[in-house]
């Protein structure tokens, strides 16, 4: 992500591929590919229909923003009470002001409500090597509950 803002200087946002039964729950995105990973960003689609869906890649809450977008989060029209950055990313994008996204590689993982949550920090722990062994031996221990 730092190398792409280092060479556009606009904000970027990270992407990352998720199933088709996934798309109703995060902010999607619609793209036009630039380079490898790399995309502009032509609107975030929030927790859209999975028919309505335009493109398979999630924003996944990694951001590198500019100093311009706190004067589109100050609106009070697009944040209703709250700060949506989803929303000042549009506003930006309908003004022809670049967002960027970068698709990255590697394992997400989600932490949005207590089981994705509880099953991040298992995964972590089962990795840990101080950890990962007691646990698993544990696990083993507990398999016909």
């Amino acid at each position: 992500m730092i190398e792409v803002f280092k060479k556009y200087k606009k904000p970027v946002v990270a992407l990352y591929k998720i199933p088709k039964e996934s798309l109703s729950s995060y902010g999607i995105v619609k793209v036009k590919k630039i380079k490898n990973r790399v995309y502009e960003i032509e609107e975030i689609i929030e927790k859209p229909k999975i028919s309505e869906a335009p493109s398979n890649l999630a924003i996944v809450g990694k951001y590198i923003i500019t100093p311009e977008i706190f004067s589109f989060l100050e609106k009070p029209s697009l944040t209703k009470g709250e700060i949506r950055l989803a929303g000042a990313f549009n506003q930006m994008i309908k003004d022809d002001k670049r967002v960027l996204g970068y698709e990255f590689k590697g394992k997400w993982l989600e932490c949005g409500d207590k089981l994705a949550y509880l099953k991040s920090n298992l995964y972590l722990m089962l990795k840990h090597p101080q950890f990962g062994p007691e646990l698993r031996k544990f696990l083993r221990t507990w398999r016909n509950w």
